[in-house]
C-alpha cells in the first residue's frame, strides 16, 4: 500500500514545534474546551474544575513546557498528563479527608478506555474548529476568496446542489454554480491544509509519516486523504 504524504510545503511552514512555543499559555487554551471536557469527567465540582483548569495554566506560565518523557513528543499527551496531574492536586487541596488512597492513585493513573474515546473526541473536535477558523481568518483577509462560506453551506446543507448554494453566498457579482464548485475544490484542500497543520503544530518533532499516524489515530484521515499523494 502507498504512503499517503502531505504537501511538501505543509511541513516546511513549521518553524517551530510546541516544547518551544513562546506563549505557552495561549497555545494551551487553544485546547481549552478538551480540557475542560476532561476536567469536568475527573472532578464533579464547576469550581474544583475551575480551580485545576487555573492550575494547569499558572504552571504552563511559570515553566513553560515540560514534556520530558511524552510518548512520540504529542502535546496531546503531555496535556493529558498535565490535566489529571492538576485534578489530583486540587482534589487534595479541596477534600483531602474525602479522597481515599484508590481515588488518588485513579486520578494519576493512565487514562482508561472510556476517558481516553472522550479525551479524543474533545481533542479532534478543537483541531476541527481551528482549522474552520484558519480557514475563516483566510477568508476575511483575501477579497474572493470564498473557502469558509462554500465549504460550510456544503457540510451545512450536503444535499443542496451547487446552484442552490450558490445563491447563498454574498458575493459580488454572484457566484455562479461552476464558480461556487471550483471555490469548493479550493476550499476543500485549504481545510485539508489547515488541519495538516494543526495537527504538525502538536507534534515535537513532524514528519509526514508520524502527521499521516496522528491523522489516522484521531479519525482526522478522511478529512485529507484524498488531497494528499500518495
Amino acid at each position: 500500500m502507498a504512503t499517503l504524504k502531505p504537501p511538501n510545503e505543509s511541513l516546511s511552514l513549521i518553524s517551530t514545534h510546541w516544547p518551544t512555543i513562546t506563549d505557552a499559555t495561549k497555545f494551551v487554551l487553544r485546547y481549552a474546551p478538551a480540557i475542560r471536557g476532561y476536567l469536568q469527567m475527573l472532578l464533579s465540582q464547576p469550581a474544583d474544575v475551575d480551580e485545576a483548569l487555573q492550575d494547569i495554566l499558572v504552571t504552563v506560565v511559570q515553566r513553560g513546557f515540560t514534556p520530558d518523557r511524552v510518548h512520540r513528543g504529542r502535546f496531546r499527551d503531555y496535556l493529558i498528563a498535565a490535566v489529571r496531574y492538576s485534578a489530583w492536586r486540587t482534589r487534595r487541596r479541596a477534600r483531602a479527608t474525602q479522597l481515599n488512597a484508590a481515588q488518588a492513585d485513579g486520578l494519576i493513573a493512565p487514562a482508561v478506555a472510556g476517558e481516553e474515546a472522550a479525551w479524543l473526541a474533545d481533542w479532534r473536535q478543537c483541531l476541527l474548529d481551528r482549522a474552520w477558523d484558519r480557514l475563516e481568518c483566510r477568508q476575511r483577509l483575501s477579497p474572493g476568496n470564498w473557502h469558509y462560506t462554500v465549504l460550510k453551506l456544503t457540510a451545512d446543507h450536503p444535499d443542496a446542489s451547487s446552484k442552490q448554494l450558490a445563491t447563498q453566498v454574498a458575493a459580488a457579482p454572484p457566484l455562479s454554480p461552476a464558480a461556487f464548485r471550483k471555490q469548493l475544490s479550493r476550499a476543500r484542500v485549504a481545510f485539508a491544509r489547515a488541519l495538516v497543520h494543526e495537527v504538525e503544530r502538536t507534534l515535537e518533532k513532524p514528519t509526514p509519516d508520524s502527521v499521516m499516524e496522528e491523522l489516522a489515530e484521531l479519525g482526522l484521515l478522511e478529512h485529507v486523504q484524498r488531497y494528499f499523494r500518495c
